[in-house]
């Protein structure tokens, strides 16, 4: 195997050649890195009791995230608005809600969505169906993808604001039942010349649109949204203490989810 090339990140100044979201960098490992190993996913056997592990080279997963993003343009309006009609977000895109599970699947529906340029809330799990509903609103949130266990949540969500008097959750915005990760892992890989899902967006765009809408706890109330960009995501990549490349090689146990703000 080909040594690891490190990618060099400048959180400092945007580069019109260098990495300056996660979409980027991704781009860089499945060029550069191809065949080393993203994550490790760990999946309960069917009527057993034990786990199976699938390594998930950066190959794979450019190849998911791009099957991913022709899936969510194929099934999620994404279009483009008129930005008086978007919640606090801002921009010129109605962010996108993630309720998931909080697996590989999570993590290529946040970089197909990067990649397009589309900001996302992401919703725990743990949240009440008044809670979900409330960040929804405040975000101005126009399709929600639902994981087939979470969706009871949304369902409920919507019975309350239905019965309160309110528009119903299901007329202003769309639910779709996300697909598996393993969905996108069906079909040939790509090929290392094709033109990767690449969004790159203006350095004045990135630092006012939010990449992720992530939120509170809600301990005093209902949870408030919190803007997060996209270098902020990126500046974790570079929180480490590695010396070599091989050191940055081990794999890191990781049981928490995606979506907490601490």
């Amino acid at each position: 195997m080909e040594p690891f090339l490190t990618p060099v990140i400048d959180l400092v100044r945007a580069s019109e050649d260098g990495i300056n979201s996660l979409s980027d960098l991704v781009d860089y490992h499945v060029k550069r890195n191809p065949d080393y190993p993203f994550c490790v996913q760990a999946t309960r056997k069917p009527g057993e009791d034990g786990y199976s592990l699938a390594s998930i080279t950066y190959r794979v997963l450019g190849g998911a995230v791009s099957r991913c993003v022709s899936w969510i343009e194929m099934h999620v309006a994404t279009n483009p608005v008129d930005t008086a009609s978007v919640g606090e977000g801002g921009g010129t895109r109605p962010p996108v809600a993630l309720l998931m599970d909080s697996d590989l699947g999570l993590a290529v529906h946040i970089l197909s969505l990067m990649a397009m340029g589309v900001p996302m809330v992401l919703l725990s799990s743990r949240l009440s169906p008044t809670a979900a509903w409330h960040l929804i609103q405040r975000a101005g949130v126009t399709t929600a993808l639902v994981s087939e266990r979470l969706r009871p949540i949304l369902s409920e969500a919507n019975a309350i604001v239905t019965d309160q008097g309110g528009p119903g959750l299901s007329m202003s915005t769309q639910i779709i039942t996300a697909v598996s990760y393993k969905h996108f892992m069906d079909g040939a890989e790509p090929a290392l010349d094709e033109e990767p899902v690449r969004f790159r967006p203006r350095a004045a765009s990135a630092e006012k649109v939010p990449a992720v809408i992530l939120h509170s706890s809600g301990t005093s109330g209902l949870p408030k949204p919190i803007n997060c960009f996209q270098r902020y995501f990126l500046g974790f990549s570079q929180c480490h203490d590695f010396r070599t490349p091989a050191e940055c090689q081990a794999l890191a146990l990781s049981t928490s989810p995606f979506f907490h703000v601490r």
